[in-house]
């Protein structure tokens, strides 16, 4: 695969993986700026959010960030979210595009939801409120319906198989033993309220990666199913989530990113988690 220093446009020609990341430049080189290990009921994490154009010599600046925090029982698995994502808008000015999600799940395999509550905001640069796009998203699933209220619109699906959810999943992938991927299809409940059925997810591979503190042993679940591109999770075996590439959006751990947000746009996030 091309580097991404050739001066000459290149298409990358491969599916996106986390030593991909690593030759494009959206990560740092080496693994060795992970975290410490996470406990199986207690993680969290930053992530910085980029762009892949599918070229070798785009700007691999990152357009948002992402922070997760989960903590579980034998029963149940907590999760708190909250997305940052800048908006390009043509002719006009970007838009901060924050999704802030609490969800309320049960700690199976694929982290099956039961309540879920998110605000869904936009602002300008200036911090001001876009009130005609902003609104709040509440969900309930329970006996295999699943009923939705997206601002003022609500709607009752009844839903096949287990419900997981976007972000869930990042927990679930975390959590699986390589030999105890889920057989069965699922459906996966979308920020927006919208129910993919038909998904699956399955190990793609395992590999050894040799860094300066010793041997890391990479795991990729791919989550494949109708209406989506294929999602990939990565994470190790010491309980980190590493990376999520969900079609062109990549996540990457904060601390493993090349390029970080403009010092004007993480100063926006910093006010914005703080009100």
């Amino acid at each position: 695969m091309a580097s991404n220093k050739s001066n000459v446009r290149r298409r990358i020609g491969e599916p996106l993986t986390l030593p991909a990341l690593e030759e494009l430049g959206y990560i740092k080189k080496g693994f060795e700026c992970l975290p410490g290990p996470m406990s199986a009921d207690k993680w969290s994490g930053q992530y910085q959010i980029f762009i892949s154009k599918g070229m070798t010599t785009l700007p691999t600046s990152p357009v948002g960030k992402v922070f997760i925090s989960a903590l579980s029982d034998s029963k149940e698995v907590n999760l708190k979210v909250e997305s940052f994502l800048i908006n390009e808008n043509p002719g006009s000015e970007p838009t901060l595009h924050r999704t802030k999600a609490v969800l309320v799940c049960n700690n199976d395999p694929v982290c099956s939801l039961k309540d879920y509550s998110a605000s869904i905001e936009f602002r300008t640069p200036e911090g001001k409120l876009i009130e005609a796009l902003s609104h709040d998203v509440e969900a309930r699933y329970r006996w295999g319906r699943c009923k939705c209220r997206a601002g003022k619109i609500s709607v009752s699906n009844k839903v096949k198989g287990p419900l997981s959810s976007y972000w869930s999943l990042m927990h679930a992938a975390r959590g699986l033993a390589e030999d105890e991927l889920p057989e069965k299809a699922f459906s996966v409940f979308e920020d927006s309220g919208l129910i993919r059925s038909g998904q699956y997810l399955r190990l793609k591979e395992c590999r050894e990666l040799q860094t300066g503190s010793g041997n890391l042993r990479l795991k990729c679940c791919s989550r494949r199913g109708a209406g989506i591109l294929p999602v990939e999770y990565w994470t190790d075996t010491q309980g980190r989530f590493i990376a999520m590439i969900s079609s062109s959006l990549v996540y990457v751990f904060d601390s493993m990113a090349a390029e970080a947000l403009p010092p004007a746009v993480e100063a926006q996030i910093q006010k914005m988690r703080e009100e």
